[in-house]
């Protein structure tokens, strides 16, 4: 059986991630929460933990993929995660039509094309 490690930027997606992987039939071999400037250390403990694959997000995860050669799956933001997001923005401003900066790196995103509807 796979032994994934979990590298998560919020405490909050630690249980979501351990009820995943108990749908999917995988095992933990490590989760935790990570920050950009100890994701590589804390992805070589889940390594040294006996994970087989690494699942992370964002700059987390580049910075992983360009340190380790570990196979590592990207977890990216889905269209209605992200429309929830911008919709509590809208609310956030009070506008009917205001301007939403979105900031993401580039490997958090998926297929954009749609978003404006």
């Amino acid at each position: 059986m796979v032994k994934a490690g979990f590298l998560l930027p919020h405490e909050d997606m630690i249980e979501d991630a351990k009820w995943i992987a108990a749908e999917e039939g995988l095992e933990i071999a490590y989760v935790g929460r990570t920050h950009s400037y100890d994701a590589v250390s804390q992805a070589e403990r889940a390594v040294d933990a006996g994970a087989d694959i690494l699942i992370a997000r964002g700059h987390q995860a580049m910075l992983i993929r360009q340190h380790m050669d570990t196979p590592m799956v990207e977890m990216k933001l889905v269209t209605q995660e992200l429309g929830l997001l911008l919709q509590k923005a809208k609310s956030i401003s009070r506008k009917r039509k205001p301007h939403i900066l979105l900031a993401a790196f580039e490997n958090m995103l998926g297929d954009m094309s749609k978003l404006e509807e």
